[in-house]
């Protein structure tokens, strides 16, 4: 399992493309042609996922639970979908709200 290298103690957001988002036994995973690389809960903002980028309800449920934004965005900058608090969804009590930018 590859590890993302620390830029702060916080960063901004992360951009995923192309692989998939799910959770394991370790927390939350990016899955892609390279490898493994471990998703750094409470280290980040927003977590970005581009074209060919699937996430499963279970890693939406801990990402959204640590506090983080998820967005979608489409080829070349196309429309972006930020979600946050999606895992009232699920059966959970936080707020849920969804903006097409």
């Amino acid at each position: 399992m590859r590890a993302l290298n620390r830029v702060d103690s916080s960063l901004g957001f992360l951009y995923f493309e192309r692989g998939i988002i799910e959770r394991d036994k370790d927390g939350v995973v990016f899955l892609d042609e390279s490898g493994k690389t471990l998703v750094p809960l409470n280290r980040f903002r927003l977590l970005m996922m581009g074209p060919g980028t699937s996430v499963f309800s279970e890693a939406v449920k801990v990402l959204t639970a640590s506090g983080s934004l998820l967005g979608w965005c489409g080829e070349e900058g196309g429309s972006v979908l930020c979600v946050r608090g999606i895992a009232r969804l699920f059966g959970e009590d936080s707020p849920s709200s969804a903006t097409v930018l």
